[in-house]
C-alpha cells in the first residue's frame, strides 16, 4: 500500500491528498500494457461468470460494504463539507489566538474532517492548508444566488390621510455573476388564525454582481396583521 512521503501514513487507494496532513500525493504514471490476443472463449466465460454472480448475489447491499470501503463512501459524500457565507479564518489552532493559516473567502468550501469542541478541522481544497475554524460560521448549504440579508414589515395606520399601509423593506445581494435586471420580492400578511390577508411584490431594479440593495414597497392595511413573510422570485 502506498504511503505518504510527508507523514508516512497509508493513502487511501487513488487518493490525491494525504487525509491525515494534507500533503498532495505524488500519481504515478501507468504505463500502458497493449494487448495482442485475447481469446474468445475467456471473453464467453467472463460474461457467465459476470451473469452467474449477478444472480447469486443480486444488488449490493451498503450495510454490508466492507467498513473501509463505507469510509470512503463517506468522506466522499456531500455532507462532509462545509461554505462560506462570509470570510472566515482558518487558524493552526482552537482559539483566535492562534496564527492564520487561511482564509475562506465567501461563497467557498471546505472539506469537514471532524469538530472538537466548538471548533472544526477543515481542509482548504483549494490551497491545500488545514487548521481550525469556530464550527458556527460554517454552513452546510450554498449561498443562494439573491440572498435576503435583512427585511422588516411594520403597519402604518397613519399612511396616506389614515387610510392605513403596510410597509415593507428588504435587503438583497446578488451572488451571481450577472445583473439582475428586475428582482421579485413577494411578500405575505397573515391574520391570527394564519389566514393570508394579502400578497403582493415589488422589484430591485439593475441589481449588479455582488451588490447590496434595499428598496422599500407598501401592501394594503386590515389592522389585522400579525405575521408576514417575504420570499425573493428570482
Amino acid at each position: 500500500m502506498a504511503v505518504c512521503n510527508e507523514c508516512q501514513v497509508p493513502l487511501r487507494p487513488g487518493a490525491r491528498i494525504c487525509d491525515h496532513c494534507g500533503t498532495r500525493v505524488q500519481q504515478k504514471r501507468k504505463k500502458t500494457k497493449i494487448i495482442y490476443f485475447i481469446p474468445i472463449v475467456a471473453i464467453g466465460l467472463a460474461l457467465t461468470l459476470g451473469y452467474l454472480a449477478s444472480l447469486l448475489w443480486g444488488s449490493v447491499d451498503l450495510n454490508k460494504v466492507p467498513e473501509k470501503v463505507q469510509e470512503e463512501i463517506v468522506e466522499e459524500s456531500p455532507e462532509n463539507y462545509r461554505y462560506a457565507h462570509s470570510i472566515i479564518n482558518i487558524r493552526a489552532g482552537r482559539s483566535t489566538e492562534f496564527d492564520i493559516v487561511s482564509k475562506i473567502s465567501r461563497g467557498d468550501t471546505v472539506k469537514l474532517d471532524s469538530i472538537e469542541g466548538s471548533w472544526a478541522i477543515v481542509l482548504d481544497e483549494y490551497d491545500l492548508k488545514r487548521g481550525y475554524v469556530y464550527e458556527k460560521v460554517l454552513r452546510s448549504y450554498p449561498l443562494p444566488d439573491f440572498e435576503v440579508l435583512d427585511w422588516t414589515w411594520a403597519p402604518d395606520p397613519e399612511f396616506d390621510g389614515g387610510e392605513g399601509a403596510v410597509v415593507f423593506t428588504a435587503t438583497v445581494q446578488n451572488n451571481t455573476g450577472k445583473i439582475e435586471p428586475a428582482l421579485k420580492v413577494e411578500f405575505t400578511t397573515y391574520d391570527a388564525n394564519n389566514k393570508i390577508l394579502t400578497s403582493d411584490f415589488m422589484f430591485i431594479n439593475d441589481l449588479q454582481p455582488g451588490e447590496v440593495k434595499a428598496d422599500t414597497a407598501y401592501t394594503t392595511y386590515f389592522g389585522r396583521e400579525k405575521t408576514a413573510i417575504l420570499e425573493v422570485k428570482p
